[in-house]
């Protein structure tokens, strides 16, 4: 460190020697010396940080030798260098806060004696470098660096003069300057001068210089390469000279400005300077302050200011970190250049900035302070975030957030409006999702394509066109005073369109002297009231549900058209206190509209031809103060409940018929008689409707016509008589305007099947009885599926599943006649198809029988028993069941006479029944219930003859069976209840059904240790006798509608196929599993039972 005022100074070179020549000697020259070099003020190799507050300066280069009486050809010395204030080796940092000076040259060697012109003098020498820094650092001046100079001579002229010295000289260096940095000049202290030399000589690697407030450099800056920069900074604000770019300051490549300050570039250069503003403020007057228009310019952080009106096409690049344009109050800027990368843009300054670029930097736009415009021309594809004044012509991609005053005067934003302020468009297109709370007007036409929110004091003019929003919600608007408590305001001429509009605010006012176009499909709650005298039209299949009243503040005296479209009224809608007479709030419904709700209008109705009037939200009723007309295709909707209430229209004027239908809609529940449903009241009725339709099955609703009202009755619908067909068809389904009553018929089939699945599970206790083989001793029983103790031994199985057809030695056995009990489950689940106009079923039993029976062995087998049981069966039919208690007794037997086996069972059946039956009315179902009992009585009969012994085969059963099953069942009549006055009477009915079978069946019996399988199987075919269909008659009395209903039986033509396998499980029990199914087109029908016996 140097201390301040303290002197370091490189020592003095030495003086050349002298040399004198004789003029009468023969020599005609000699030598002489040269001035040494100055010493080097001071020397840092490798040290980090050097600090000069005083004065380092380099040593003076020697005086040349005197030359004493020369000849020709003979010189005198030259001077010696000067010294280098500082030679920095090995890096570091030299902070100068005073003096840096490079050594003065060393004066060249006088001439004297009388032949001193006849000699040369010696050159003058060199200054002395400021700063040598060969292989870099760091210099940062706030003081003074001086180049040495080069002197004249001291004694007479005529010298060559030396070189002045740079004040910096190095490679890698990095240069601070907010000091004084000269290059030397010898005019400083002598009359003859050299030229000056330059204040700074980068000679390799990369450099920079950074110019701060303060700096003075004299003398030439010369960079190494492009690739050097040249660096405006600091803290502290100041002034540049850009014409010296090019000139004085040669061959930097790249241009910063860095720091907090702000620097003023002054008059122009033609060199390209592609500006990097990273911190701070470049302020220009001009764009040709920024160099040649071909260059560029990147905002990396800081900011650019205009100061006077300018426009640049030059293009511009905005990093990540963003960057800002300032334009002063009173100046307008134009940029025409494409603006890119990936930073925000801030517009700061109240003056004006226009682009007119297709831009493409995609971090948004802020304007923060002044007026940005986007030109006709211009595109940003990046939002906008306007808090004083945006305009825009162009093409704004990203949406708006404005918080200021935007204006769009044409073109194009897409991506959304979120406006806090104040909005206007007089012309152009706006895409997606628009929230106002400020002032949005639109003056001209403009086209949208999304919603339109009007929230917390929003306030939409339209004074123009505005088309193409898909919803407009209006919410509380309580801040505004300008024009009142409006929300809404369409000026006369003036069109709104929009595909939804709502509000959830009582406050919210849609003032109305133009044309409101709403073209949704959406539904819409609007709590707000209207004023004006202008049109809404409805269209495109949406809702709106007015909930306002209407007050002295704001009234409706305009016109509704509903199109395509439903209008709710659940508020006052128009103006009651009318007191000159001209129909306020006058609707007009049209094709495929519809006016319904519990509110009151304070005008006209207009139904025309495709309309619908449905007041009410559910059963309600709609006032009108004045007129109301039905027009030819109009509908009036009615819906009507089991408690006498319907839907009614009050008009305190005229009610005029003209034509139409009222369409009865009967909501789901029990209707307790045929009251009269008051429709329509009115201060008088002209005209009838043309006709009445209704969703109420099975009877019809029609009107009566009064001087002031208009009421349903109801009545008979008709008689139906299905007419069942033999061929498959479709599932039916019931007659329209009938509901389905299949459930009664269907309830006997059930019964019936489960009657006969008892009888059955009776008679196949004794169905299958032969001798086992020519050596069996006669008599022995083996039913199908039922094992007993055989009357002679067989091997049977040589090994298990595998017949040995030798028999064994039979031993005779005693009379085994006696006493067994029996238990079996029994089961059916029968699918059938319908036929035509009748209808199939679905039935399934589940029940448990059992009994006792007496064997008793002669020269035949005989066998009698009695049974019991009970079972449940489950009835579906469409829109309907029917379930089925059974309590069952039968008695059965069967009889054996060498291969004719002969068998059959008798069974009663108390049944008790359970209905259900759905009623659809309208989109709603109830449900009518009924209770019966019946009985049923069911047969079995089956005979088999064993052809086995005659072919000679032994262990085995084989030949034909026959067999004849049916039932007769009945059911008592009985009443429904639930439904009201749909509830029907069903008489009583029965049903018979009657098969016989004709097959073959092939059993054998094997013996596995102590236990006796008997399996066996049957292929058989069925026909049906009797009971294809049965046919129910039903009625509703107070109605006086009677109906038939047919269910079918299936087709009569059937195979069946029957397993089963009987198990001796010792002497006393056995157990047997059986089934047996039933197939043909349009029907399936599974049976099965598991039982055990106990021989006592």
């Amino acid at each position: 460190m140097v201390n301040e005022d303290a002197l370091v100074s490189g020592g003095a070179g030495g003086i050349g020697g002298l040399l004198y020549i004789d003029r009468d000697s023969d020599r005609s020259s000699g030598t002489i010396g040269n001035g040494g070099s100055g010493g080097i003020g001071v020397e840092a190799s490798d040290v980090a940080q050097i600090m000069n507050g005083g004065t380092i300066r380099g040593g003076l280069g020697g005086d040349g030798g005197i030359l004493y009486e020369g000849r020709a050809n003979s010189i005198s010395g030259n001077g010696g260098v000067g010294g280098v204030g500082v030679r920095l080796q090995g890096g570091g940092t030299l902070t100068n806060n005073g003096t840096i000076e490079g050594g003065l040259g060393g004066a060249a060697g006088d001439l004297q004696g009388e032949d001193a012109s006849l000699a040369m003098r010696g050159r003058s020498g060199d200054g002395g470098k400021g700063i040598l820094a060969a292989s870099g650092g760091t210099i940062i001046n706030r003081g003074q660096i001086r180049g040495g100079q080069t002197p004249n001579s001291y004694f007479t002229g005529g010298a060559p003069l030396g070189a002045n010295a740079s004040a910096i000289e190095g490679a890698n260096l990095s240069v601070i300057n907010a000091g004084t940095i000269e290059g030397g000049d010898n005019s400083y202290y002598f009359a003859g001068s050299s030229e000056q030399a330059a204040a700074i000589r980068f000679t390799g690697g990369g450099n920079s210089l950074e110019l701060q407030a303060g700096s003075t450099i004299e003398g030439d800056v010369l960079a190494y390469s492009s690739s050097d920069s040249f660096i405006l900074g600091g803290a502290n604000d100041a002034t540049f000279d850009a014409s010296s770019l090019g000139n004085q300051f040669v061959g930097f490549g790249d241009f910063h400005k860095t720091g907090q300050s702000v620097w003023t570039l002054e008059n122009a250069t033609s060199a390209q300077t592609d500006w990097i503003i990273r911190e701070g403020t470049l302020s220009i007057s001009s764009d040709a302050n920024l160099g040649a228009a071909s260059g560029g310019l990147l905002l990396g952080g800081g900011t650019l200011r205009a100061t006077d009106d300018l426009t640049s096409a030059r293009r511009i690049l905005i990093e990540a970190v963003g960057g800002t344009v300032e334009v002063t109050p009173s100046v307008s800027a134009a940029l025409s250049g494409v603006i890119s990368g990936a930073g925000s843009l801030t517009k700061s300054g109240s003056g004006s900035l226009t682009l007119s670029g297709a831009n493409t930097f995609a971090g948004g736009t802020v304007v923060s302070q002044g007026r940005l415009v986007l030109d006709i021309s211009g595109s940003l594809l990046s939002g906008v975030i306007n808090t004083d004044t945006f305009e825009t012509s162009g093409v704004l991609t990203g949406g708006l957030v404005n918080t200021g005053y935007t204006q769009q005067l044409a073109g194009s934003i897409s991506g959304g409006i979120s406006s806090l302020n104040r909005f206007e468009t007089r012309g152009g297109s706006i895409s997606g999702a628009i929230a106002n709370s400020g002032l949005f007007l639109v003056d001209g036409t403009t086209t949208a394509d999304d919603s339109f929110a009007n929230t917390d004091g929003g306030l939409l003019i339209v004074d123009g066109e505005l088309t193409g929003l898909t919803s407009l919600v209006n919410d509380a608007n309580t801040s505004l005073t300008v024009f009142g408590d409006r929300s809404i305001f369409v000026t006369t001429g003036s069109t709104l369109q929009t595909q939804y509009f709502g509000g959830s605010s009582a406050d919210a006012v849609s003032q109305i002297d133009g044309e409101l176009d709403v073209t949704g499909a959406a539904s819409a709650d609007y709590t707000g009231a209207f004023t004006g005298s202008g049109v809404i039209n409805m269209t495109g299949g949406g809702l709106l549900n007015l909930t306002g009243i209407n007050t002295e503040r704001s009234s409706f005296t305009g016109t509704t058209n509903v199109t395509d479209s439903t209008l709710r009224v659940n508020g006052l809608f128009g103006d009651l206190d009318d007191t000159d007479g001209s129909n306020q709030a006058r609707v007009s419904v049209n094709s495929n509209g519809r006016l319904a709700g519990s509110g009151e209008i304070a005008g006209s109705v207009s139904l025309n031809n495709g309309s619908t009037l449905a007041p009410g939200n559910s059963i309600g009723t709609l006032r009108v103060a004045g007129d109301v007309t039905f027009g030819e295709g109009s509908t009036y909707e009615v819906e009507i409940d089991a408690t006498s209430k319907s839907d009614r229209l009050v008009s305190e004027g005229i009610v005029s018929i003209n034509g139409g239908t009222v369409s009865v809609l009967g909501a789901a529940g029990a209707y307790s008689d045929a009251d009269r449903y008051t429709i329509i009241s009115a201060g008088g009725i002209s005209g009838e409707f043309s006709g009445v339709i209704d969703n109420l099955p099975d009877i019809d609703a029609y009107a009566v016509y009064n001087p002031s009202n208009v009421q349903l009755g109801l009545k008979k619908q008709g008689i139906v008589i299905p007419d069942p067909e033999t061929d498959p068809e479709p599932e039916p389904q019931p007659t329209p305007g009938f509901s389905n009553k299949a459930n009664g018929p269907a309830s006997l089939y059930g019964a019936g099947n489960a009657s006969m699945a008892f009888a059955e599970t009776l008679g196949r206790r004794i169905s299958m009885q032969s001798q086992l083989g020519r050596m069996s001793v006669t008599g022995a029983t083996i039913p199908l599926g039922f094992a007993e103790e055989p009357s002679a031994k067989t091997t049977g199985l040589s090994h298990p599943g595998v017949f040995n057809n030798e028999t064994a030695e039979i031993a005779p056995i005693v009379d085994s006649s006696g006493l067994a009990v029996w238990i079996s489950g029994f089961g059916e689940d029968t699918s059938v198809v319908s036929r035509g106009s009748a209808f199939g079923y679905d039935s399934q039993t589940g029940g448990v029988a059992g009994g006792f029976e007496y064997t008793n062995y002669g020269t035949g087998t005989t066998v009698f028993g009695l049974a019991g049981g009970y079972s449940r069966t489950n009835v579906d039919v469409a829109d309907g069941e029917a379930d089925a208690d059974a309590g069952h007794f039968g008695f059965y037997g069967s009889h054996t006479e060498g291969n004719l086996a002969i068998s059959g069972a008798l069974a009663y059946t108390w049944l008790n029944y359970d209905l259900t039956r759905d009623i659809a009315v309208g989109a709603d179902t109830i449900t009518a219930r009924g209770d019966a009992d019946g009985t049923a009585l069911s047969g079995f009969a089956e005979a088999f003859y064993d052809l086995a012994p005659a072919v000679g085969l032994s262990n085995v059963q084989l030949g034909p069976v026959a067999r004849l099953r049916g039932v007769h069942a009945s059911r008592d009549s009985y009443t429904e209840d639930g439904a009201g006055l749909l509830n029907l009477t069903v008489d009583d009915e029965h049903s018979d059904q009657l098969y016989a079978v004709f097959g073959a069946r092939l059993g054998s019996t094997v013996q596995f240790g102590s236990i006796t399988v008997t399996p066996a199987i049957e292929l058989m075919y069925e026909r049906s006798l009797r009971g294809l269909d049965t046919t129910s008659s039903s009625t509703i009395a107070v109605a006086g509608a009677d109906f038939y209903t047919s269910v079918t039986g299936g087709k009569r033509d059937r195979f069946l196929v029957g397993a089963g396998v009987g198990v001796a499980l010792s002497d006393e029990l056995s157990a047997n599993v059986r089934y047996d199914g039933t197939f043909s087109s349009g029907i399936d029908s599974h049976r099965a039972s598991l039982g055990f016996t106990y021989k006592f």
